[in-house]
């Protein structure tokens, strides 16, 4: 019981770097909304070209994942914007790809490097994470946390500051078979919390981040189908983080960081298995980043780069000290950029921690106005390989055992964009998504986008794959209007 509380104390600390860390970039954020993983720009200047089919995403998965729908329509930032759309979204892909940020006031010479007059702004996120974990032979626990988020922050020079408010609800299984006791039991968490944060530049180059949190809910038992036992639930956490960039070594960019996080929940007295139970959990750690870029001619590039940390985890669940590491390479030319990187936990004094990942990202976008081939392939295994953070959108490290951690995933996309002079582009495309061995999308079609207009057909057919369901079967036709 102990060890799945904590497991959703993790989750939820993670929930919470993530989430505000995104409000830390140095870079004004964009007013927008989205909603299922459709992006609508709010108060942007409009592009005047429409890409075509397969101008999917700059990176693989960063803006949807499988069994979202793509929009085969690229905004400014690589990620699809659209106006309207028709489609079947459920709640969970709802509130996991759902976001606002509104800019209040814009001053000018706001921002960083600006004036001191506050630029505010109010946000908004949905967040769905999973957690599993195997701590013990003969014990294991599974779970989710559903959190949503609203925020108000101001930012002026160097610094940010802010305020955000969750809602989150979470529900997990456990299991034990030990010492001759063996039971089932389940833990429903519902729990409302503050988060005060800023962000502060002390000098160029060198960066102080922290997060506080605190928050109150309600906790609910049930052991073996017994009757439902209840208590109070309080949760504090705290994350400090700090950025330094270093003189360059030669041709090498190189950046240092740290950061440590600590978060507490614990139920209040209530009935035996959940009288005053408290669970812990922290994370501290250091790494270096370096990074060198080469040039191949004049718009072609090649440019290595390796992070490494060492850190040490300690509560009620995974502890110790670890190793990790991550690198990759990446390439960019016109028209075509290639990205493969990977992660690994190289070293844990706990016995069954392992996290690991490799991903390739290729992609190949089409011509002027969206006109040619495009191609999109991006192969992954293990664990996701993003950065060696932690207040920078990481998760915090799971046991052997949690769900997904050695499967293999492909994404590919390829379309052809055709002139049809004057009407418009004319662009079929094919799409599939494979996950391991449980889930298969295979999606055909073709999309029209009239020329000198804001609107766009698209008629696909669609077939889902998944093995705790009947294939299912969609024919759609989507009318796109953008504004």
């Amino acid at each position: 019981m102990k060890r799945t509380l904590a497991a959703v104390a993790r989750r939820a600390l993670s929930s919470a770097l993530e989430n505000i860390g995104a409000r830390f970039a140095s870079s004004i954020p964009d007013s927008g909304l989205t909603l299922a993983g459709t992006t609508l720009r709010l108060g942007a200047a409009r592009g005047p070209d429409m890409v075509g089919a397969s101008d999917l995403h700059r990176a693989a998965g960063r803006c949807s994942a499988w069994p979202h729908r793509h929009d085969f329509r690229a905004g400014t930032d690589g990620c699809p914007s659209v106006g309207m759309r028709s489609r079947d979204v459920e709640a969970d892909e709802l509130l996991r790809t759902s976001a606002f940020s509104l800019t209040l006031g814009a001053a000018e010479g706001s921002g960083p490097g600006g004036s001191s007059v506050p630029l505010w702004a109010v946000w908004g996120r949905g967040d769905l994470g999973t957690f599993a974990g195997r701590p013990e032979p003969g014990m294991r626990y599974d779970g989710e946390l559903r959190t949503g988020w609203l925020g108000i922050d101001a930012r002026a020079g160097p610094w940010v500051a802010g305020l955000a408010f969750s809602h989150g609800k979470g529900e997990a299984d456990y299991g034990f078979d030990q010492d001759g006791l063996s039971g089932q039991g389940r833990l429903e968490t519902t729990l409302n919390a503050f988060y005060p944060y800023g962000r502060w530049t002390i000098d160029e180059g060198l960066e102080l981040r922290a997060v506080l949190g605190a928050g109150t809910g309600e906790a609910r038992h049930v052991l073996n189908e017994r009757e439902a036992e209840t208590s109070d639930l309080a949760m504090r956490m705290a994350s400090v983080g700090v950025r330094r960039e270093l003189p360059a070594l030669g041709e090498f960019d190189l950046a240092v960081r740290a950061d440590a996080s600590i978060a507490r929940l614990e139920t209040d007295s209530g009935p035996q298995f959940i009288d005053n139970l408290s669970a812990d959990t922290w994370r501290g750690r250091v790494g270096l980043e370096a990074s060198r870029r080469f040039a191949l001619g004049e718009d072609a590039a090649l440019t290595p780069f390796v992070e490494a940390a060492g850190r040490g985890d300690g509560g009620d669940g995974l502890t110790g000290a670890g190793i990790e590491l991550a690198g990759g390479v990446r390439y960019r030319a016109p028209g075509l950029e290639v990205e493969a990187r990977g992660r690994w936990l190289a070293a844990h004094v706990e016995e069954g921690a392992r996290e690991r990942g490799v991903s390739v990202t290729a992609r190949v976008g089409p011509g002027a106005h969206g006109r040619g081939l495009s191609l999109l392939l991006a192969p992954r295994w293990g664990a996701e390989t993003g950065r060696a953070d932690a207040l920078w959108s990481e998760e915090l490290p799971r046991l052997a055992g949690g769900t997904g951690n050695d499967a293999a995933s492909l994404d590919a996309r390829m379309g052809y964009g055709l002139a049809l002079a004057p009407q418009g582009l004319l662009t079929p495309f094919a799409e599939t998504a494979l996950t391991g061995g449980e889930r298969r999308r295979l999606r055909l079609g073709t999309r029209f986008d009239a020329t000198g207009a804001d609107l766009g057909v698209e008629l696909a057919g669609e077939r889902r794959e998944s093995a705790a369901a009947e294939p299912e079967h969609a024919l759609t036709l989507d009318v796109i209007f953008r504004f």
